[in-house]
């Protein structure tokens, strides 16, 4: 039986963000019609992807291609301005190829005059393909050493500029080079000490919106007509260049992780260039910390030290008059129901069925309050510069696992060496710590609502209760009111509603 001859084609066109050389969208969709009508077929859908990497995202990823996946209309061919608007590496090819193969789809490509659907076509694809592959790692790498030479030698790489910067003219040689930007630098400097004084992102933001501070904008054009946004806020606080770094790619960077990709000099530690500073970097780092709620370690009840632990233990006293004083109360079983018992002489005195009702109580007290938490801060000495060196070590650690060669591992090795002996150099200073109270952009509620263990959820008690006193009641059943009549909560005198002085706030360790 004849093969039916193919009528229909779908043509799919693809210009990455990076493109500025290569054949417009408009310039591919004029050469793919016309090779449609000189192999007389109709098209019956043009997909595009404007602004998607070849080479970071396979076609059947694309937003445009999944409308050629998609489709519901019969059609026979596929038609490309080149393979490389199609795939950038082999294996996304025969992903792409065994799919519309699969689907007796064929593939043609305009510039190559290829017709994948013969044997010799399916040869000149794949090594057409593995082309594509070599040019996209070439460029790429070209692009990545381009970018390192600029930014080693203090010149801005493009991309997008942090609030509060600018590009000038680089007054040592050709290019650009960043600098604060003498508008906007007084707002990064109100950001930052209001955060590291308590406020919030969303306080921050509604602060700078009411008084009438432009918000960033975005190649000239405002955002949300000029009001701030809290993630604005916080993009500029946790931006490196608040410390004087300067990231590798500052547009295309996570948010969260740009303090770790940052310029590194040749002992791998971070280039800090002063003038652009608005923080040290310690006093950045710990800010962020506090962001990211990191807190310090902390004591916790032997029960705790178990995955099956109770959410209240250690925090449980039994205030009975058959003692001076209060006694820890500790966990047992009550009728086969988990609860307290007072171990003291005379007294055994239990309670359990109270758990929710107890945490809904402490929340409807401060679950409403920011959550403080306690940060460590280096003041002077050596100290100072120890986070960034473990950094810097834990990535050399990945990249002397990862190295290809024993001559870049060896290589790798002696940084590595370099560091540890600037480590003990450090460590020897010693230096002077403090431990200082910083508020959080979440309250109480939101952190324990969000807790996913019971490790979590005591995490956030332990930083508002002191302690739940338990008196005597009487036998039975009872409600979850008449339960937290037999207790008295002992909140921790936290700046959340006290207001601090300074010596309180520098309580030690």
């Amino acid at each position: 039986m004849a093969k039916r001859k193919p009528t229909r084609a779908v043509i799919y066109l693809r210009l990455s963000q990076a493109s500025e050389t290569s054949v417009s969208i408009a310039r591919q969709r004029e050469a793919c019609e016309e090779e449609a009508r000189r192999l007389g077929l109709d098209v019956v859908l043009v997909a595009v992807d404007d602004g998607v990497s070849g080479s970071k995202t396979a076609p059947l990823d694309r937003r445009g291609f999944r409308q050629v996946c998609d489709l519901d209309r019969p059609w026979d061919v596929l038609i490309v301005w080149s393979l490389d608007r199609l795939v950038r590496n082999i294996a996304s090819f025969w992903d792409t190829h065994n799919w519309l193969e699969a689907r007796g789809k064929a593939l043609v490509l305009c510039k190559e005059r290829v017709d994948g659907s013969t044997t010799v076509g399916k040869m000149v694809l794949g090594l057409l393909a593995g082309i594509a592959q070599v040019e996209a790692e070439n460029i790429a790498a070209r692009v990545a050493a381009a970018r390192a030479h600029l930014l080693t030698t203090g010149r801005s790489a493009g991309g997008a500029t942090p609030y509060g910067w600018r590009n000038v003219d680089n007054p040592a040689g050709p290019g650009k080079v960043l600098a604060k930007d003498p508008a906007q630098a007084p707002v990064v400097r109100r950001i930052l000490t209001e955060a590291a004084g308590g406020g919030t992102m969303y306080g921050i933001a509604k602060g700078l919106t009411d008084d009438g501070v432009p918000a960033p904008s975005w190649r000239g054009v405002p955002f949300a007509l000029g009001r701030w946004h809290h993630s604005q806020v916080e993009r500029v606080v946790r931006h490196p260049v608040c410390a004087g770094m300067v990231p590798h790619n500052p547009g295309n960077v996570d948010t969260k992780r740009r303090g770790e990709d940052v310029v590194r000099d040749e002992r791998g530690m971070p280039r800090v260039y002063p003038d652009l500073a608005a923080l040290p970097v310690a006093e950045w780092r710990a800010l962020v910390a506090s962001l990211d709620g990191r807190d310090s370690p902390q004591a916790r009840p032997r029960a705790m030290k178990s995955s099956t632990s109770p959410l209240l233990s250690g925090l449980m006293w039994c205030r009975s008059e058959r003692h001076d004083g209060p006694v820890r109360m500790w966990r047992g079983t009550i009728q086969g129901r988990e609860g307290y018992v007072c171990r003291a002489k005379g007294c055994n005195m239990v309670i359990s069925n109270f758990e929710d009702a107890l945490v809904e109580h402490v929340l409807g007290r401060v679950g409403g309050d920011l959550r403080w938490q306690r940060v460590q801060r280096v003041v002077t000495g050596g100290e100072a510069e120890l986070p960034e060196i473990e950094l810097a070590l834990d990535d050399l650690s990945a990249k002397i696992r990862a190295a290809g060669s024993a001559d870049e591992r060896r290589r790798l090795r002696e940084r590595e060496d370099a560091l540890l002996e600037l480590r003990d150099a450090r460590r020897a200073e010693g230096g002077e710590v403090e431990w200082v109270q910083v508020a959080t952009d979440r309250t109480f509620r939101e952190d324990y609502e969000a807790a996913a263990t019971v490790e979590e959820r005591r995490a956030v008690l332990d930083d508002c209760v002191e302690r739940v006193e338990v008196r005597r009641g009487r036998p039975g059943r009872r409600t979850a009111g008449q339960m937290l009549e037999r207790l008295t909560l002992v909140l921790k005198p936290t700046p959340t509603w006290h207001d601090p002085d300074e010596g309180w706030l520098g309580v030690g360790a």
